[in-house]
Parts: C-alpha cells; structure tokens; sequence
C-alpha cells in the first residue's frame, strides 16, 4: 500500500509544486518542457519542493550526477532556457523513470512502462479507479 500512497501524493498537485514561488521561476522561451522536466526530477527525488515540509530540496549538481549533461545545463532545462537534444531525452526519461514521449512531446501518460504497470494491475479495482483519476490530469491530448 505504501507505493500507492507514494504515487498518489507525488503526482497529486506535481504541476503546481514545480512552479511554486520558492523555486526559481521558469523564464525561457521552452516553458512546457521545463515544467515537464522539473515535473520529471521531482518525480525521481532529485529535485523540487516538498508542500509537506514547505521546502526546498535537491539541487542541480544531484540531478546532474543522473542526467548527461552538467550542473550549467541542467539550470538552464529547469528554467526553461534551453531544450535537450533529440537524443538525450531518452537518457533523461529513463533516468527520472518517465515516459520518453510524455518528456519530448507532452503526450501519452508521465509514468508508463511494465513495471508501473504490473503494479496498476495488480491493485484492487478502488485502487486502480483512484490511481486512474489522479493521472488524467497529466495525460496527453
């Protein structure tokens, strides 16, 4: 029960805690991927803002340490400055444990995979609905 818990309350409200006014503000020209991308690190724990605590945590050497790029170019993703390159998204999106397509293009579901969904299907129905309702706000068109 612990890991249903776990996914619910990370992506419960994930979109408004990556833009909260106590993490630096997102003003590049690539504003949608940079909130997927915060959306991503804080997903994987390597970066964001905990609304329990009310703090700050991570920090972008700790993402850059998982990621394939450095400290510099991982503030410039997170503020929106710049986009990865086509190739990249994909070392991105397995190392936060996103889906590729949700990072590069905004579409589909943010977690997807076998995993994930061996856990869905194993859960009880009320579970299953619960778990289905918190996500589609985050699915694509």
């Amino acid at each position: 029960m612990y890991i249903f818990r776990a996914i619910i309350r990370t992506m419960f409200d994930l979109r408004k805690a990556v833009q909260h006014p106590d993490l630096e503000p997102i003003d590049g020209p690539h504003r949608e991927f940079a909130i997927r991308f915060r959306m991503a690190v804080q997903f994987a724990g390597l970066k964001g803002y905990d609304a329990d605590r009310r703090v700050k945590f991570g920090s972008y050497a700790k993402v850059a340490e998982k990621l394939p790029y450095k400290r510099q170019m991982v503030g410039n993703l997170y503020r929106g400055l710049q986009k990865p390159d086509d190739d990249k998204y994909r070392q991105i999106a397995k190392a936060t444990k996103v889906s590729y397509t949700w990072l590069r293009d905004g579409t589909g579901d943010m977690v997807a995979g076998d995993d994930y969904n061996d856990i869905i299907n194993k859960a009880p129905e009320n579970v299953r609905r619960s778990i289905e309702a918190l996500l589609e706000p985050y699915r694509g068109k």
